[in-house]
């Protein structure tokens, strides 16, 4: 219920958690106990918020099994709980995540935030983070949360902790969180042309007619090269958070 608060106020920043609570038909004060973990909320008003979120069947049933488990009282049916939410959605045995997943983060900071982890100065302070990525203080939270519960990061010693070296979305699908986040990245880079020093990054483009069926190779070689550089990067002092982006397109896109 937060991610869809924080995405009805992006889009729309008059819509409060009352507006939500109202479309929801929960009570304002009940809403804001639930949005604070305070308060659980029934099976029945769970399924009224899948009705009225639309979500997809596999969401539902996971939604529903997390109401559950909250109001689960013995260990033997938590236990059962846990494994139908494992079931649902398993654990990742491959650093890479898969789309389904890649869907809940595909918003640019969440990457930043796992990078922002290995700073020499890092704090595990949501406002610290915000205010460092130019974005909310509960966009920072919830961002938190999706990436512990995909185990991208882990508190540790009251801190965040980065839990792969590398992590990559599987990039081959037309898909819609993939087309946002690259939109998104775009977008930042846009940003930087106009506020960062040319001593603090680095622009080039290059022009060229070429083979297509050398797509595949070259798509290799840019992946490849993207790696050593975060291993070159990643050396030594870690100062600030970096994006690399590398972009591959086509322009004669007219009629032949």
């Amino acid at each position: 219920m937060k991610s869809v608060f924080l995405e009805k106020n992006s889009k729309n920043p008059k819509f409060s958690q009352r507006a939500l609570a109202k479309l929801l038909k929960i009570s304002p004060g009940q809403f804001n106990l639930v949005l604070q973990g305070k308060k659980n909320i029934s099976e029945d008003t769970a399924h009224r918020i899948i009705g009225t979120l639309r979500l997809e069947e596999k969401e539902a049933d996971y939604f529903c099994h997390l109401v559950r488990l909250e109001s689960s009282k013995t260990a033997e049916s938590k236990e059962f709980i846990q494994k139908k939410l494992e079931e649902i959605h398993p654990k990742q045995d491959f650093h890479t995540l898969a789309l389904d997943a890649f869907r809940v983060i595909s918003d640019w900071y969440h990457y930043a935030i796992i990078e922002m982890t290995q700073l020499d100065s890092f704090k595990p302070d949501p406002s610290w983070i915000a205010r460092r990525l130019c974005i909310k203080k509960p966009e920072v939270e919830m961002a938190l949360e999706r990436l512990e519960r995909l185990e991208l990061l882990k508190k540790e010693n009251n801190t965040w902790i980065k839990t792969n070296e590398f992590v990559v979305a599987k990039s081959d699908f037309y898909n819609d969180a993939l087309r946002k986040f690259h939109k998104q990245t775009l977008e930042k880079a846009l940003e930087a042309v106009e506020v960062q020093d040319v001593s603090e990054r680095e622009f080039g483009a290059m022009t060229m007619s070429i083979d297509p069926t050398k797509l595949k190779e070259a798509k290799k070689r840019m992946q490849s090269f993207r790696l050593e550089m975060a291993k070159f990067l990643g050396k030594g002092k870690r100062i600030e958070t970096y994006q690399l982006a590398m972009q591959l397109f086509k322009l004669t896109t007219g009629k032949k």
